[in-house]
């Protein structure tokens, strides 16, 4: 028998791992006998058949003090059987003096977007992907970067969110979640901005939107790094006149095919050059310096 992890994809299970043995012939489908999934007291260990895309081996160890976890990681947290997959969003101490990690969740299984876990609860997150025709195991990436030159614009990677500066919008209500819009400081108030956008326009069509807009919808425009997009990778794509965030699924002919979760113009695929493409960048505004990369399982 061999040990591997099931990765659950049903709603209320998104991004989860639960260990298992194989405990019979295989092929397409696996008969997994599961570690810690229980069912009832008669029968501590759930059984089940798997789909063979379902199925992956048990992540490699790797050498990382439980301690070191830093803000922006990607991590995986125990939590009811299984480990489920985060970002660190903060690291303390609470009233006991024991170290904690806060982790946000995409998908929630503490029914709530936020969770905090003590280090024995938390792992290094890992990735089985396909690269050169061969199943390896990759890490997320986090990057520090300063402050930058790119273009004729100069990006303060500790924003002042000042007068001129250059940002990025976000959440601009339904349909447009998870997409993001350049802008300029036209004036500044406090708690929020006057913005001048790039791309959107008011309804002459030529004539750039301009609106306040609270602290939490805008950050500074990410930097430029280069990373090549792999599978499973987070990316932005650029779509008529702002970027919007999602997964990048596969390539054919050239493009490279995202998959959208919620609908873009009534589609969950589309196709884009890879001028099109940016690397999904998090930025930690407790930290400034430091934006994180994110990485899903393809």
């Amino acid at each position: 028998m061999s040990f591997i992890e099931v990765i659950r994809f049903e709603p209320g299970f998104e991004h989860s791992y639960f260990g298992g043995e194989v405990i019979g012939d295989h092929d397409v489908i696996f008969p997994i006998q599961y570690e810690d999934f229980t069912v009832t007291k008669d029968r501590p260990h759930l059984v089940e058949k798997i789909q063979a895309n379902h199925v992956r081996p048990y992540p490699s160890h790797i050498n990382h003090d439980v301690d070191a976890f830093q803000k922006l990681e990607i991590v995986d947290v125990w939590y009811k059987d299984g480990w489920w997959d985060g970002v660190i969003h903060d690291v303390f101490y609470n009233m006991k003096n024991y170290l904690r990690y806060e982790v946000c969740f995409d998908y929630m299984p503490t029914k709530k977007q936020y969770g905090d876990f003590q280090p024995t609860n938390v792992r290094p997150h890992q990735d089985w992907v396909l690269v050169n025709n061969e199943r390896v195991w990759v890490s997320p990436l986090r990057v520090k970067v300063e402050e930058e030159v790119i273009g004729e614009r100069s990006y303060n990677m500790a924003p002042t969110y000042g007068i001129g500066e250059y940002v990025e919008v976000m959440d601009l209500g339904e349909g447009f979640e998870d997409a993001y819009f350049g802008a300029v400081v036209m004036e500044t108030m406090p708690g929020r901005r006057k913005v001048r956008y790039d791309s959107l326009m008011i309804n002459d069509k030529t004539t750039p939107l301009e609106e306040i807009v609270t602290l939490r919808k805008r950050r500074p425009y990410p930097p430029d790094v280069n990373v090549k997009i792999g599978l499973g990778d987070i990316v932005d794509a650029r779509y008529k006149v702002g970027w919007c965030l999602d997964r990048y699924e596969r390539k054919e002919g050239g493009k490279y095919v995202v998959h959208f979760e919620k609908e873009i113009n009534s589609e969950h695929h589309m196709s884009f050059s890879r001028t099109d493409l940016r690397i999904h960048l998090e930025f930690d505004p407790n930290n400034p310096s430091m934006w994180g990369f994110l990485k899903r399982y393809p």
